[in-house]
């Protein structure tokens, strides 16, 4: 049997998912439990593997999802590493994997609307109050490697 090469991507965005559990009071397989939490994870995402020396960006768009004749369209916030990975650490709101790593390229479900700066600065003046990364300065404090369970 061949070993898997560690992937750092993915344990970013693993233990990002656990500190954002925490602070939201959820567990890990939490679909709803992490609603209203993307902005957050996205930076600490952002942050996190920036750290790790990745490229990466956040975004604030419109997740996308069909429901038969329907169309659902939810404000959301993730990040982008290398400007060909999305990284998302919340999208088990709609029914996705804990961690949700998929190449931008034919990602049609998100949809970006501002990115970098823009976006966090359009999520920090227009998104709920609680779903701002400014209003959870404390939470963003956190860093890999130190107690997550610290941080709320």
């Amino acid at each position: 049997m061949p070993v898997s090469e560690p992937n750092p991507i993915l344990e970013i965005a693993r233990d990002v998912r656990r500190a954002v559990c925490l602070l939201a009071g959820c567990g890990w397989h939490a679909g709803a439990g992490v609603r209203g939490w993307c902005a957050v994870g996205a930076v600490m995402t952002v942050r996190e593997l920036r750290a790790a020396g990745f490229q990466a960006e956040l975004h604030r768009g419109v997740y996308e999802m069909e429901h038969g004749i329907w169309v659902r369209r939810w404000g959301h916030a993730w990040a982008v590493c290398e400007g060909v990975i999305i990284v998302d650490v919340t999208a088990s709101q709609f029914g996705c994997p804990p961690v949700y790593i998929l190449p931008v390229a034919g990602a049609e479900q998100y949809h970006t609307r501002a990115r970098g700066r823009r976006a966090l600065q359009d999520i920090n003046t227009t998104w709920p109050e609680d779903q701002r990364p400014a209003v959870h300065g404390q939470a963003l404090s956190w860093r890999r490697g130190t107690r997550a369970d610290l941080i709320a």
